[in-house]
């Protein structure tokens, strides 16, 4: 595997920054009853907190991404990492839910320009850009799996859970400081903004968008009520339901190591067909078989596993196909972060009233769209 000398200090960053917004994403999730008893607020205003996360992140994708055409990765990391560790540290230490809130507002705003460095930063390399995605997004998967633990940790040691986000802070910080020592380098967002508009189709960039948005939907939808759907049938305690998120993100994380093997001698269009099918067989089998401790993990770990490979080898195909800006990644991220707002919110709304299956019928719907969407982004592919 080749990485171009002057872009090896800032493809480590990457990686690093993508495990800091996998702890970022995999930490709200296991602490929604700890806000719950916080703020005493209820879990359909205490879901609010994902649509907050998810406005700034599509603020984040509209507004800012598109920076990363015209300055340098260094310049804008320089001021959207302070300000990350920062509301990671005042997160704690407010118990007003409106607060909390316009803190993860701007944690979304930060994450989807942090997230756009570390794609468009590795895209650059230009050579072996297929397995540099995908350990890019194996180190997601090490942030997701890491942060579940950190909270269990605080929880048996008696501490306030919700205090485990001042690792995430740290994490941040110390990235703020190695950015630093590192030089300007030319991403793949300033190689290829001028021909961007001619290279996509209108209607390509409309159903990528989509298509991320269902599918975004189903992960964080599923890791952001697990616990609480563990606990409310009554098949796992809290700490055993937190601990079944890090299993998730664990074969998660193992399965985006392997994509980055599997995508030199597989397409990436079957990759991702095998991908979105397996996780709607899956979900849709969870629907209609008693869940109980073996068949709630089982599923966990198959939807881990089936997920996985999912954005990493779809971002890999814009490039080899188009190559990737700063405008390209707004239409991922706005997609991304609409889902990651809409369908958490959603559930909540329903989940009190109706019963906790609720999440896995919506996630029904989620897989089927995100499916079509694929299958027409995928058939001009094959008529050429």
């Amino acid at each position: 595997m080749t990485i171009k000398k002057e872009y090896l200090g800032r493809i480590i960053l990457s990686y690093g920054l993508f495990i800091g917004l996998g702890m970022t994403i995999a930490s709200l999730g296991p602490l929604l009853n700890d806000f719950h008893i916080k703020t005493g607020d209820p879990l359909s205003r205490i879901s609010g907190l994902f649509t907050a996360r998810s406005i700034g992140g599509l603020s984040g994708a509209l507004l800012g991404v598109r920076l990363f055409d015209h300055r340098s990765v260094k310049s804008l990391l320089m001021l959207i990492l302070p300000a990350m560790a920062l509301m990671f540290f005042l997160i704690p230490v407010f118990d007003s839910l409106l607060i909390i809130m316009a803190l993860f507002l701007v944690t979304g705003f930060s994450h989807s320009m942090i997230d756009a460095s570390g794609n468009l930063t590795v895209a650059a390399n230009e050579e072996n850009t297929g397995p540099l995605l995908s350990l890019l997004h194996f180190s997601f998967g090490v942030g997701a799996l890491l942060i579940p633990l950190v909270i269990n940790l605080f929880r048996r040691q008696e501490w306030e859970p919700i205090r485990a986000l001042w690792v995430i802070g740290a994490v941040y910080f110390l990235l703020w400081v190695y950015n630093f020592f590192l030089k300007p380098v030319v991403t793949a967002g300033h190689k290829h903004a001028e021909k961007q508009q001619a290279a996509y189709p209108v209607w390509l960039l409309i159903t990528t968008s989509v298509f991320f948005f269902f599918l975004i939907g189903i992960e964080v939808s599923f890791t952001g009520w697990l616990v609480n759907f563990a606990q409310d049938l009554n098949i796992f305690s809290e700490v055993k339901a937190t601990n079944l998120i890090s299993l998730y993100f664990g074969l998660y994380t193992g399965v985006r190591f392997l994509t980055a093997p599997l995508s030199y001698w597989m397409k990436n269009s079957t990759i991702l067909l095998l991908s979105v099918s397996c996780s709607g067989g899956l979900i849709i089998l969870l629907n209609i078989i008693p869940l109980g401790p073996v068949s709630l993990t089982a599923g966990t770990i198959l939807l881990g596993i089936f997920l996985a490979p999912g954005f990493p080898m779809f971002l890999s195909m814009l490039q080899d196909s188009h190559g990737l800006s700063g405008t390209t990644t707004t239409f991922v991220m706005g997609g991304a972060f609409s889902g990651g707002m809409f369908f958490p919110w959603f559930i909540g709304q329903f989940y009190e009233t109706t019963g906790p299956m609720i999440m896995l019928r919506i996630l029904i719907l989620n897989v089927a769209m995100a499916l079509a969407m694929l299958l027409v982004i995928m058939k001009p592919r094959r008529r050429g």
